[in-house]
């Protein structure tokens, strides 16, 4: 699995660019095992492309910049059932975060 940074994904304007566009620019980075990683999943506005305007990329972005930095590693936050940890808003840490 290959993830951007967050630092890097608030630097983007507009619409999401493709895997190799995000590779050739040398944006993605190789998951490992202990990555902190937060997944985004949304639903496609265009039959062509996720997100033509980059509408809802605006949004994502507006909200990882607006996130405080905290700690995610509190055991309240934490699914007994999977080896996740889940944050609000206002946990998200914005150091080498990536999605």
């Amino acid at each position: 699995m290959y993830v951007v940074k967050v630092s890097d994904f608030l630097q983007m304007e507009g619409p999401p660019q493709a895997h190799d566009a995000l590779m050739e620019q040398g944006l993605l980075h190789e998951w490992w095992p202990g990555m902190f990683v937060i997944f985004v999943s949304h639903q496609w506005l265009g039959t062509g492309h996720p997100d033509p305007c980059g509408a809802q990329t605006a949004v994502l972005r507006q909200a990882f910049s607006s996130a405080s930095v905290s700690d995610c590693n509190n055991k309240e936050n934490a699914s007994p059932n999977m080896q996740r940890c889940y944050c609000s808003s206002r946990q998200i840490s914005m150091q080498p975060t990536t999605v």
